[in-house]
């Protein structure tokens, strides 16, 4: 019998993508012409082989909460189009991140790496007032881009 391979969710805003800014009400694209950072798709087809890998991503932006639809669209022809090698079952989209489990959780939000055994918060602005304190306590590694990630996971 093949063993289980672990569980990987990997956020999308700020771990796989920076989206622009866009106004709030207004219905732009975030995602047009947006760039993957750098070595995500390699280091994401490596894992995508050695783990059940899911890109698990909030849908619904506090700003734009009248463009629900669009935003969903819009992420996920990104997802494809950008990652061939992931099937839309590997596509999550959520508002409760933490009402799932996964083995190893990647993401920009310390908030969202409550459940899991490895848990690795993507460096963005947004979470530079986490302490380092706080982060070791929950047994949070801190990673500032993809090939660190490479070398923890792969």
């Amino acid at each position: 019998m093949k063993p289980q391979k672990q569980t990987l969710a990997v956020d999308m805003d700020n771990v796989l993508v920076r989206p622009k800014e866009i106004e709030p009400g207004k219905n732009d694209n975030a995602y047009a012409g947006v760039a993957l950072l750098s070595g995500c798709k390699d280091v994401l087809a490596k894992l995508n082989r050695k783990y059940d890998l899911y890109i698990v991503t909030n849908f619904l932006w506090k700003d734009h909460q009248d463009f629900i639809g669009d935003n969903l669209k819009n992420k996920y022809e990104y997802l494809i189009s950008q990652l061939p090698f992931i099937t839309p079952s590997q596509l999550i989209f959520t508002c409760h991140k933490n009402n799932m489990e996964f083995d190893i959780r990647i993401d920009d939000n310390p908030d969202n790496l409550e459940q899991g055994k490895i848990k690795l918060l993507f460096d963005s602005p947004k979470n530079q007032s986490a302490h380092p304190e706080d982060l070791l306590r929950s047994r949070i590694i801190r990673v500032s881009n993809w090939r660190e990630i490479d070398k923890i996971l792969v």
